[in-house]
């Protein structure tokens, strides 16, 4: 999944979002005895936002930090220096931080919730066997 592309995530808590709903049901029903089931859980369903290094990362910042650094260091020698970067020239940056992120395994690995909605699930048995009953309408945006 690239930047912006979203999938599905779900909570029980409408807080922490995870990417498989199994799992989610697996952390609640620990709490149940074999004769509480079948029993219908309100859960949280919502879209995620996937990141990458890029989202999180402002090459303006990098180069006035660059600049404050060097006219510490060497004063006003330094005026004019990194003020015209070229386009091309930034995006060939922001391609070398992408693929070292990707090839370092620095992306981000969380993910932003958007659009979160409650869904009504029928949990059928211990096992977490399960079958979603309802789906509401957006309810709040949260993020994560």
């Amino acid at each position: 999944m690239e930047s912006g592309e979203s999938e599905t995530c779900y909570s029980s808590n409408m807080e922490d979002y995870y990417a498989d709903l199994q799992e989610v049901i697996e952390g609640v029903i620990g709490d149940y005895s074999e004769d509480s089931f079948p029993m219908s859980v309100t859960f949280g369903e919502a879209d995620s936002k996937k990141h990458t290094i890029s989202d999180f990362f402002d090459l303006d910042c990098l180069f006035e930090d660059a600049q404050q650094r060097a006219s510490d260091e060497c004063g006003e020698w330094v005026d004019g220096w990194l003020d015209n970067i070229k386009l091309e020239d930034r995006i060939a940056l922001t391609q070398m931080i992408e693929s070292w992120a990707r090839l370092s395994d620095n992306q981000p690995k969380f993910f932003s919730v958007e659009n979160a909605r409650h869904i009504t699930v029928e949990i059928l048995n211990s096992d977490g066997d399960y079958k979603i009953i309802e789906t509401n309408e957006k309810d709040k945006q949260v993020s994560q």
